[in-house]
Order: C-alpha cells, then structure tokens, then sequence
C-alpha cells in the first residue's frame, strides 16, 4: 500500500467466486450513501438470510442502525446484515445490485460481477472476481476509515465468533480484514497488514478454510524479504529531552525504541519523508529507564506512516520540595552552596568591620 507496487501475485487473472469478501463491496456503498446512526428496519427476506447461517439471528420488523448492521455483517459475516443494508441503500435488491456492478466498474474492475450483497452464492458463471480485480476493491474499502475500523475490530457487542484467527494477538502486525466462506474447501480472505510503516493488502481466493490463513502469513513473509524501505532512525538514537515533573532532574533525554522505516512511493524522493517529536506533558518523577515519554512520527507527503515509542535514557527518582517548581535537585545544591559562599563572605566582612 505504501508504494503502490503489486509484490506477487499467481492466478491474478483467474475467476472465483468472491463469498462473503462481497460484503466489502456493500460496505464501501453502505458508507457512501448511508450515515452510521441511521435506522434500519429488517425485512423479513433478511431475516430469513440472518437465520440460515451463523449470524446474529435477525428478527424481521426489528430496527438496528446502520453501524450495528456494519459491525454484523463484518464481524459476524451476517448474511441478512448485508441484505438488510443493500435494500437500505438502494431500497430494493435489484437496485443495488446494478450500484455494486457499476461501482467496481467505476473503480477499475474488468472481470467482476457481482448478483448478491453477501456472496452466499458459489457459481462462478453467476457471481465472480479475480485477485487483481478485488484488490482494487479492497483498496477503496480499506482506505475508508469506518470499514478499516470496523473489520478490525475485535470485540462488539454483539456476540463474537471465532471469524479471523489473525486479528487475534495484539502484536500480530494484521490490523484488519474479511473473510469468506462457503465450503471447507472453497473460501477467500483478504487482509490488511502493518507493522514498522510496511503496510500491505493481501487477497487470496478459492483457498480451503485452514489454507488461506498459512497463504496470507507467507505472502507477508514474502514481502518483507523484496521490498526495500529506508530506516528513519535506528534504535537507540537521542531524539531530544522530555521535561520530568517532581523528579530529581527535571529533564531527561529520551531515545527511539526501537528502529523506524518508511517506504517510498515509485520514483519518491527521499525529500518527501518528514519526522516530528511528540513528548509526554504531565510525566512525574520517579520513571524508569525504559519509560515510555513520547512518540517519534514519520510522514510521507503529509501522511503519517509510522509511529514508535520514545523512550527515558535513565531512572529519575522524586525530587526534594523545590522539585515542585521546576528545580532539580543538581540545581538545588548549587543555589545552596551560593548561598552559603554568599552568607560566609558578609559574616566575613563583619568580622573585619568589627575588628
């Protein structure tokens, strides 16, 4: 996503049915057309749809808005969710069909065809895709905040299945994505993976249910190793001093956590990476080496892409009182030790008067 370069692809070109990777599409025209607080009354064909498979079992002539509808049909996968947005959207099914249709025209897809809000249908001839053409899709839909937000989201609260075994871990780099399914053998998944300013969108289709996971952590391996980013800052590196409120310094240096990449578009000049300091205000002695007192952010042409923690060089413990108004404890011993030269040499001067 960074570059805009595609970094593998096999089959790009061959058609499958998309399943519920469709419901991406539906978001994205969801999202366009419909406000999130907006009510929904369920017909009763969606609440057929929300029973037949594991969805939140929609009850028809009930009303939800259209954000607890998005959380079901891409947390969930909701069937009757999708359906219930699309006659939303258009007002009836066959009306969103053409949008969907028209839409991935209008976004550069040649060999898509979409004939359900859902992709509860497995007949290529009827409903179909190709990697190259939904990566596309996925590019819109993820670059809209809501969808990216809400396909990443773990917990709702709705009831959660177990639907994406890669969003699970706070640290697993896949930040958001949908799945399909229709068979064992026949799903897709499309994901979105960022980790150190690297962020990648990944599509695979008609791959079996355990298949497509191992399919998408190979193709981030993958990756890693053919694209080429440039470090920002290495770790360790002394990004300025954060002030210690309370503490026996009243300022510490802070140090990059860890190292930082960022990756170029095309032809990018280096002169398009920009970096700013964030530090913490209301950071209270005592600290520990290590703390984290701020961040270090790295933007290509204006948008942020990556984020690391900075972090205390040393330990600063509690200040004595005159620490309360911004004095070090250093700071305090000098003032003192001048006072007391300053005192003896007008004791001394007395002395001499009187002598």
């Amino acid at each position: 996503k960074n570059t805009g370069e595609k970094v593998y692809a096999k089959s790009e070109k061959k058609k499958f049915a998309p399943y519920s990777l469709t419901k991406l599409m539906t978001a994205i025209l969801v999202t366009q057309k419909l406000s999130l607080d907006a009510k929904v009354t369920i017909s009763a064909e969606a609440a057929k749809l929300s029973n037949q498979e594991k969805g939140i079992q929609l009850k028809e002539g009930e009303i939800l808005t259209v954000d607890q509808l998005l959380h079901a049909m891409l947390i969930m996968s909701d069937n009757g969710a999708a359906y219930a947005l699309g006659e939303a959207v258009s007002g009836s099914m066959d009306e969103f069909i053409k949008l969907m249709n028209e839409t991935s025209k209008n976004i550069g897809c040649k060999d898509t065809l979409f004939a359900t809000p859902n992709g509860l249908i497995d007949d290529v001839s009827a409903e179909h895709t190709t990697a190259s053409d939904f990566l596309e899709i996925a590019k819109v839909a993820f670059g809209n905040k809501t969808i990216l937000k809400v396909s990443g989201t773990k917990n709702y609260r709705i009831p959660k299945n177990d639907s994406n075994k890669l969003l699970s871990g706070s640290k697993s780099g896949y930040v958001s994505g949908k799945l399909g399914y229709i068979s064992e053998n026949s799903t897709s998944i499309t994901m979105v993976y960022k980790q150190n300013g690297m962020e990648l969108i990944m599509v695979s289709l008609g791959v079996g249910k355990n298949t497509r996971y191992t399919i998408c952590e190979k193709m981030v391996d993958y990756a890693k190793t053919k694209i080429k980013g440039i470090e920002v800052v290495p770790k360790g590196k002394i990004l300025g001093k954060a002030r210690v409120k309370h503490g026996v310094k009243t300022r510490v240096d802070v140090e990059s956590a860890s190292s930082a990449m960022a990756y170029l578009p095309a032809q990018g000049s280096k002169d398009l990476i920009k970096t700013e300091v964030v530090l913490k205000s209301d950071v209270e002695a005592p600290i520990k080496k290590g703390d984290v007192m701020g961040s270090y952010r790295i933007y290509v042409s204006d948008e942020q892409v990556n984020e690391i923690d900075l972090v205390s060089t040393e330990s600063v413990g509690t200040g004595w009182i005159p620490s309360y108004i911004g004095i070090s404890n250093k700071t305090t011993i000098i003032v003192l030790f001048v006072i007391f030269l300053i005192v003896s040499l007008l004791m001394l001067r007395t002395v001499n008067k009187a002598k």
